[in-house]
């Protein structure tokens, strides 16, 4: 029971809490009377760094006052434990039980729940921890390193109707067991204890299954309501009605699976002359520097993944089974090795099934990433069935004509608008229709099917509203073809989130910010101020209705070492987010929260294609400044290339906001960014497509923006600004329509500018069939410690080529106050807007009138 919290007290300038927790006697009066009082003080480290001191405890203290002479109580147990003995009289003593000490194979059946549900026999797989040596274990908690069992389940059977039953249960308790343990029969709630105590013991539960039981199979299962550990030693059931230990059911068989689509998906080309792969001569030790990342600017298409997506079109449900087959081999034996396997090491790094389980009608994912693909012109990919045959399927290694980009609902559910990509040397595909879960949208209208800007736009009216955070799958068919190129996607609310880490939440308001960064925050404070919140990896049970997102773990790629450098190891953490059931248990436990993954990419773009597909949200943290000593067009050349890797999930931005004094992560002689420089920042994540915006970090500690007025006031502008467009945004894709006049510069690192790119970038989004919105970004160049010097553009002509579904438009920019009219023409179907001056960045919107 918590007493105290440091959260309710009052912080001091800096934002630390240094007053005392201190259990008042109503919180401590339910404690009274009790042979054990346990004291626990949770200390957090919500920094998110392994450098400094979150926080520090002074002192303990503990008066304890003793009452009268204990006298002995009744057992609580009396009854039931006397009612257990007469049956078991009544019945001649007959009883089935499952003991720890029996020999393995004399053991009856027993099951335990994996993290999708399914109830699998010890030792099925290795992933699931189910040894035995000192009882049956289970815990409702979430690990690293292996997956809990859920619950322990078992089926007795019975022969005839029969009175009550009984069970007893002998539970292995210590400091760490479950204060919650509960004992179900068919999905019922009989019985629920407190098997916690301090000083190890084993703790006997009775309880009584109430008649009449009906003849047949039934279900026991026992699970924790918390996270504490359950020991089962022994389980014992005596009744009539002769029960007996049984078997599980088994799934009807007749199961089928309908490949719908099936590809492989190359990794998209860095950006050539990039800060992203050309690596740099500051700091050199931190891992930035591989020789073997050239290669990738010729064989990029050499890494990838393959992407299966099947319908389940009988009539009974269909388990996939564990055994896939890839080129005639379990999947894991293609396994790269993480200590010694080569960066580029042709194998798979992870691979998912998600569902494993379909209802008729229900579609499935099945996706393999390689880290370097095997060898040959395809893969063989063979998917097995419990209750039918297997699926095979052959995937040539080549990329299709058309693909999902993005796919978003409108904020009423009910409209889906997709986003098909061509790929640049299929310059006559056509995109011909939609399909939702393996059915044609009939009610859909095609823009631009000849893709302009390279991006094809279905807007599809769906019939009955998609529930939020329900997994789907988008099939896209250009015509000529009659295959499918279809993607899982998850329907995320409609809402582009605005944070900074570490932000109070009483100042979220202020900064026109909506969601409270890393650590969750309670829900009355997240009501109170009208935010949700976000959490870490591990809280998968317990949280609270304002939790919109889980994080995962902060910067996997940066932290993949396993084999003594930073050019081995890359997919540790990718394969134990899927090995350790994380996204299954969100999906089943947390229904309504989306996984969010933050990368670092400090290694190489090989991470961003790793990495992009494994949570809800792909995110990336460019860090121009404080890590590269480079050139700011770094930000768009990432996440453009972050975004890609996603693909049709939503990309969010993590900016650089810290460096502004000595703190947790803050290299030496580093300066954060000036305000021009933030905003520039933004709005070329704008132009890279970004659904989402926070950044790293607003605590003093951290050296973050707390200490920087200029910037604070600059981060609320641009949220403001952001909140005008952001139903746009979340709409958009970015698309190759847009040009400017300002010519080249030269950009690089500090002191070696060596690549000639745009004066002004500029970038258009295609946001629905009514609107694309612009984003300027002038010129800043690398300068660290130092501030920049800043050259404003002048006179600069933004040219957009409109498609012929928008030939007409009004041009309107969007400020922190707002969205006004700006001056354009149109003439020969472009738009033209001149800038008389651009320092930072600007955002631009053309509308049907």
């Amino acid at each position: 029971t918590q007493v105290a919290s440091s959260a309710d007290l009052e912080p001091d300038a800096a934002g630390w809490n240094t007053g005392k927790l201190i259990a008042e006697p109503n919180d401590v009066a339910p404690l009274l009377g009790r042979p054990e009082v346990w004291i626990r003080v949770v200390m957090d480290n919500y920094s998110g760094l392994k450098t400094g001191t979150s926080n520090t405890l002074n002192s303990v203290e503990v008066k304890l006052t003793l009452g009268p002479a204990a006298s002995a109580d009744s057992d609580p147990q009396a009854s039931t434990r006397a009612a257990w003995g007469d049956l078991r009289r009544s019945v001649g003593w007959q009883a089935i039980s499952l003991d720890w000490s029996d020999p393995i194979q004399g053991r009856p059946p027993h099951y335990y729940e994996d993290a999708d549900g399914w109830l699998r026999p010890p030792g099925e797989i290795p992933d699931l921890f189910t040894e035995e040596r000192t009882g049956f274990r289970v815990r409702r908690a979430y690990a690293t390193e292996h997956r809990w069992p859920l619950s322990l389940v078992m089926f007795v059977k019975t022969s005839a109707q029969s009175g009550p039953l009984m069970l007893r249960l002998l539970i292995r308790a210590d400091r760490d067991s479950s204060r919650s343990m509960c004992v179900r029969w068919d999905d019922k709630p009989l019985a629920r204890f407190d098997v916690a105590t301090f000083f190890e013991d084993d703790k006997a539960c009775f309880v009584q299954v109430p008649g009449p039981v009906a003849a047949g199979l039934h279900e026991l299962r026992i699970a924790g309501q918390d996270g504490g550990s359950i020991l089962v030693r022994q389980i014992g059931v005596i009744g009539e009605g002769s029960p007996a230990w049984a078997e599980k059911p088994s799934m009807p068989q007749g199961g089928s699976l309908k490949a719908l689509s099936a590809y492989y998906i190359p990794d998209p080309a860095p950006p050539e002359a990039s800060q992203a792969v050309e690596g740099r001569t500051k700091t050199p030790n931190v891992g930035l520097i591989f020789k073997g990342v050239q290669l990738l600017y010729k064989e990029h298409a050499d890494f990838g993944a393959v992407r299966a997506i099947v319908r389940n079109n009988g009539k009974v449900p269909v388990r996939i089974g564990d055994g896939l087959l890839l080129n005639g081999k379990p999947i894991e034996a293609s396994y790269v090795d993480f200590a010694k396997s080569a960066w580029d090491a042709r194998g798979v790094v992870w691979h998912r099934v998600r569902p494993p389980l379909l209802s008729p009608g229900e579609c499935g994912e099945v996706y393999v990433r390689f880290r370097r693909r095997l060898a040959g012109d395809h893969a063989a990919l063979r998917i097995p069935l419990i209750n039918g045959k297997p699926t095979e399927l052959t995937i040539p290694y080549r990329r299709p004509s058309l693909t999902v980009d993005y796919v978003t609902t409108g904020k009423d559910m009910r409209t889906m608008y997709v986003y098909a990509r061509r790929e640049p040397a299929a310059s006559k595909a056509r995109l011909q229709a939609v399909f939702l879960d393996g059915v044609l949208l009939k009610e859909t209208a095609i823009f631009g099917a000849d893709c302009p800007g390279n991006v094809a736009l279905a807007v599809a009216k769906i019939p009955s509203p998609l529930k939020p955070h329900s997994f789907h799958v988008v099939g896209i068919q250009a015509e000529g073809t009659p295959e499918q190129v279809a993607a899982q996607f998850r329907v995320l609310p409609f809402v582009f989130p605005r944070g900074s880490i570490h932000t109070p939440v009483s100042q979220l308001k202020q900064m026109n910010m909506n969601m409270a960064m890393w650590r969750m925050v309670d829900q009355a404070s997240c009501e109170k101020y009208d935010v949700t919140t976000t959490c870490h990896e591990y809280r998968v049970f317990d949280i609270h209705p304002r939790v919109a997102y889980i994080f995962g773990p902060d910067e996997p790629d940066a932290h993949d070492n396993r084999g003594g450098g930073y050019d081995v190891g890359l997919g540790w953490h990718a394969r134990r987010l899927t090995q350790s059931g994380w996204q299954t248990l969100v999906e089943r436990h947390a229904p309504n929260v989306a996984t969010w993954l933050i990368m670092n990419g400090t290694v190489r773009p090989l991470n961003w294609s790793v990495y992009g597909q494994v949570a809800d949200v792909s995110c990336f943290d460019p860090y121009p400044i404080t890590f590269y000593g480079a050139d700011h067009a770094y930000v768009r050349e990432s996440l453009a290339l972050a975004r890609q890797c996603g693909a049709p999930r939503r990309m969010y931005a993590c900016l650089e906001a810290y460096g502004w004094g000595k703190g947790q992560g803050v290299p030496k002689d580093i300066r954060g960014p000036i305000p021009a420089e933030y905003r520039q920042n933004v709005v070329q994540a704008i132009g890279a497509g970004m659904k989402g915006l926070t950044s790293w970090v607003h605590s003093s500690g951290a050296g973050g923006w707390q200490l920087n007025e200029d910037v604070a006031k600059e981060i609320a502008k641009v949220n403001a600004l952001l909140a005008h467009i952001e139903g746009d945004l979340l709409l958009g894709t970015p698309v190759d329509l847009v040009s400017c006049d300002a010519g080249l510069v030269k950009t690089g690192t500090v002191g070696s500018e060596l690549w000639p790119k745009p004066r002004v970038w500029v970038a258009s989004l295609l946001c629905g069939p009514d609107k694309i919105v612009i984003a300027a970004a002038n010129h800043i160049p690398a300068s660290c410690p130092d501030p920049p010097k800043i050259q404003p553009a002048r006179n600069v002509q933004i040219t957009v080529a409109l498609p012929d579904f928008l030939s007409e438009v009004k041009a309107f920019e969007v400020t922190d106050d707002g969205i006004a009219p700006f001056h354009s023409t149109v003439t020969d179907a472009k738009a033209s807007l001149v800038l008389d001056r651009i320092e930072s960045g600007r955002v631009f919107v053309l509308s049907r009138p």
